[in-house]
């Protein structure tokens, strides 16, 4: 099972924006082309818990906050494993830190009866549910990646991201900074983060959509 913390700036793209950012990262690094289905479980406590589906293969993810005692955010804890028999003891793991200690036998066999296990197991977790369908390239340039996203309903993104191990004493404001320069690299004008993750923004637009029907 992979543990490790997220740090991950998601910019605003135009469409023409994406394409031309297409078209100049692939002339420089080597690209990885998903088409993924996510669903994914917010609790009430804020703690995300995604099935996603890509090429032929399924994973379980568990990302959780975490916070400094004066409340400051610190960075994100994820976890992740494949959804297979074969990784039932690493799924069993991420189900224990979500408060599942017992997980029926042979529910890893096929993801959609894990899925409708894990959503009803966690119903009285749950805020809210979503799907989210993306079509993402990765470029992984040294410690970063840059992922160019296209999210049906929402628009195109640009998410930069890097991976710490959990011991990493550097500051998240020091290597947010670094990562914000890399807009520059990128040849793009500077704007504004995005703070919230695709699962947030999908669910303020069902919201808004709900109310205006």
């Amino acid at each position: 099972m992979l543990a490790h913390k997220e740090i991950e700036l998601k910019f605003p793209l135009t469409e023409s924006e994406y394409h031309d950012l297409l078209v100049r990262l692939s002339e420089k690094y080597e690209s990885v082309l998903l088409h993924q289905n996510d669903f994914v479980i917010k609790t009430k406590t804020g703690e995300n818990v995604r099935v996603r589906r890509e090429e032929g293969r399924a994973l379980l993810t568990h990302k959780k906050k975490i916070y400094a005692p004066d409340g400051t955010f610190l960075y994100c804890q994820e976890s992740e494993s494949l959804i297979d028999e074969d990784h039932s003891h690493n799924i069993a793991d991420i189900m224990k830190g979500l408060g599942l200690m017992n997980i029926p036998q042979n529910v890893c066999l096929d993801v959609d009866t894990f899925q409708k296990w894990l959503e009803n197991a966690l119903a009285l977790q749950m805020a809210y549910s979503v799907h989210i369908h993306k079509y993402r390239t990765e470029f992984k340039n040294g410690d970063y990646t840059y992922v160019v996203d296209k999210v049906e309903g929402l628009g195109y993104f640009l998410e930069i991201e890097l991976l710490a191990s959990l011991d990493d004493t550097t500051k998240e404001v020091e290597l947010r900074d670094q990562m914000s320069s890399q807009l520059k690299v990128l040849g793009l004008s500077y704007r504004n983060n995005i703070p919230h993750g695709y699962t947030v923004l999908m669910h303020e637009k069902d919201m808004k959509c709900t109310l205006t029907i």
